[in-house]
């Protein structure tokens, strides 16, 4: 395997954010990370971990507190030239056509008509939306006005090409759709962009699509792990290789933020379910005098019990997420927080009711 060049590199990179109450929240906490040449890389990791704003620090347009972002060797400052993004909310100007939006940036950039023109006109070809050059993004659909995005982001040929959870404004059809072009534009070696840097909050999408993926811890956002994915491409969501990838990322995903308890072994090796008697239980780790709930609302809480009932008390967490078609990382919250309440237990993968 060939070495690749790092054409951007992270180290140390610290962000806190303030509240209005003025209580400071650290939302990323010594990020060490290496942006190659040739790579789909993930950044993969549960709502707030601060996936996003990694990807703002790594484009320039958020300065971290501590560390620093080099480009090519150099220290960046200020935006960083190689990059172009791919927003989740499209962010399309809604009194501008199709075209328009995407010689916008081109024009600000200083090129002259005729060339910004040209370069839209490739990248309209690319994503397929010929024919559509004189629509208005009210006139389009979801998959559409994301289609105009990625050609706005493509036309200024930028080296590394940024994408912020860039599917979840589509629906499952057309997002499956979408990922599959991405990679077919990127395996094309003739035309930019070298590399795409993409946050995610679905599992199955970053395997289907990543060279490399990288889980972050939440509260705040650390490198859990790197994981290097080489399953050859074109990928098929069936495969067996690709369930055991998918299934090895949700282990190290729920095992962070819901840490199975080892249950108490007797001494014939059999677990009892309960300390021995016979023997002094270890004091408990010390813990803090209290811990905040996660964002999970009252219904859901409610709901998740309902589910696991119909159940007959107990279900694997994959299995939640993908019967009931929210994000894995939401489910980890809801489960999260009926935990802390004592509603629940989670052993291993699983999560079903206590005795209350």
């Amino acid at each position: 395997m060939s070495i690749q060049e790092n054409l951007c590199e992270l180290r140390g990179i610290t962000k806190t954010y303030r509240l209005p109450s003025g209580q400071a929240v650290k939302v990323l906490d010594d990020i060490h990370l290496d942006v190659r040449s040739d790579e789909i890389l993930a950044v993969l990791g549960p709502s707030g971990c601060g996936k996003s704003t990694l990807m703002r620090v790594l484009a320039g347009l958020i300065t971290p507190e501590g560390g620093e972002v080099s480009y090519h060797g150099a220290r960046l400052a200020g935006l960083n030239p190689g990059v172009a993004m791919v927003f989740q909310s499209f962010a399309l100007y809604p009194w501008l056509t199709v075209e328009e939006n995407i010689v916008e940036p081109l024009r600000a950039r200083g090129q002259d008509a005729a060339a910004a023109s040209a370069a839209a006109a490739r990248a309209i070809h690319l994503v397929g939306l010929g024919g559509f050059e004189e629509a208005y993004p009210r006139e389009l659909s979801g998959g559409m006005k994301q289609r105009v995005g990625i050609a706005r982001a493509l036309a200024v040929e930028p080296e590394i090409l940024c994408m912020d959870e860039p599917f979840s404004q589509v629906d499952a059809l057309t997002a499956e759709n979408l990922r599959g072009e991405v990679v077919r534009f990127w395996e094309d070696k003739s035309k930019s962009p070298k590399t795409i840097f993409m946050v995610s909050h679905d599992v199955k999408e970053v395997v289907f699509m990543a060279t490399r993926i990288v889980v972050l811890a939440a509260r705040p956002g650390r490198v859990r792990t790197i994981i290097e994915n080489d399953l050859p491409y074109p990928r098929d969501y069936r495969a067996p290789a690709f369930q055991r990838l998918v299934d090895r990322i949700h282990a190290v995903i729920t095992e962070a933020e819901i840490p199975d308890v080892p249950e108490p072994v007797a001494e014939d090796g059999i677990s009892s379910g309960r300390p021995e008697p016979s023997r002094p239980v270890p004091a408990p780790a010390r813990r803090a005098p209290w811990e905040a709930l996660p964002d999970a609302g009252a219904s859901e809480v409610v709901g998740l019990m309902e589910v696991i009932e119909d159940r007959g008390g107990r279900e694997n967490v994959f299995s939640l997420a993908e019967d009931l078609g929210r994000e894995f990382g939401r489910i980890l919250a809801v489960v999260k927080a009926s935990e802390l309440l004592d509603f629940v237990e989670t052993p291993r993968q699983d999560v079903g009711f206590t005795d209350l």
